[in-house]
C-alpha cells in the first residue's frame, strides 16, 4: 500500500530538516573548514529526497559522500574562500577611491563566485569526472551556458539573503534547508540531460 501525499510531504520535510542539520554542523564542527565537503554531501542526498522512487539513509549517504569528496571539496571551497576575502578589500578598496570600474567588476566577479559555488559542490556531488581540472571546467561551463538556470540559482541566494539580513537574523537557520532544496529543485533537470548524455563518456560535458 502506497503512502498518501500528507505522509510522503511530512517524510520529505522531516529528511530535509534533518539533512540540514548535518549539514549545518559538520561546518560549524569543522570550523567552516568543512563547509564544501559538507555542501558536497548535502547536495548529493537532497538529490536522492527529490527522487520519490527511491529509499535514502539520510546519515548513512551523507557520511560516505561527505568522506568521498573530502579532500577536492575541502580544496575547493577553501580557495573560494580566499576569493571572497580578496573581493572583499577589493570593494572597500574601490568604495574608498571611488573607481566605478573597480566596484562594478567586484560586483560581477562576486556574482561568479556565488554561481560557481552553487554549481560546484552540486555538480560534485553527482558527477564523477575523471580529474580535479575536468570538475572545475565542467562546473564554468554549465554556469555560463545556462543562463535561465543561473538566474534562479541566483534569485535563490538574494532571497535567503533578504531573509536573513533584512527579516530577521533567525531566518538563517532554515536558510540551509531552502538553498539546498530549492537549488537542487533547479538544477536537477539540467543535470539529468547531462548524466542522459555523458553516460559511458566519463562525464565530461562539453
Amino acid at each position: 500500500m502506497k503512502d498518501g501525499p500528507i505522509r510522503n510531504a511530512y517524510r520529505a520535510l522531516t529528511d530535509v530538516i534533518f539533512l540540514s542539520l548535518l549539514v549545518f554542523f559538520t561546518s560549524v564542527l569543522g570550523l567552516f573548514i568543512t563547509t564544501g565537503a559538507s555542501l558536497t554531501a548535502g547536495f548529493n542526498v537532497m538529490f536522492k529526497i527529490h527522487d520519490q522512487n527511491r529509499a535514502t539513509y539520510i546519515f548513512k549517504e551523507f557520511k560516505e559522500s561527505f568522506l568521498k569528496n573530502f579532500v577536492k571539496s575541502t580544496v575547493t571551497w577553501l580557495i573560494t574562500v580566499v576569493v571572497g576575502i580578496g573581493l572583499f578589500f577589493a570593494f572597500n578598496y574601490a568604495n574608498n577611491t571611488g573607481s566605478i570600474v573597480l566596484l562594478v567588476s567586484v560586483y560581477a566577479a562576486t556574482i561568479e563566485l556565488l554561481l560557481f559555488i552553487s554549481y560546484y559542490f552540486a555538480i560534485n556531488a553527482v558527477f564523477e569526472s575523471p580529474t580535479y581540472r575536468q570538475n572545475i571546467k565542467n562546473t564554468v561551463l554549465m554556469m555560463h551556458g545556462h543562463f535561465t538556470v543561473s538566474l534562479r540559482l541566483l534569485g535563490t541566494i538574494v532571497v535567503i539573503g533578504y531573509l536573513i539580513l533584512y527579516v530577521h537574523s533567525t531566518f538563517i537557520f532554515i536558510g540551509v534547508p531552502l538553498y539546498l532544496y530549492f537549488n537542487t529543485f533547479i538544477l536537477k533537470n539540467t543535470f539529468n540531460k547531462y548524466i542522459d548524455y555523458t553516460r559511458g563518456e566519463n562525464d565530461e560535458i562539453s
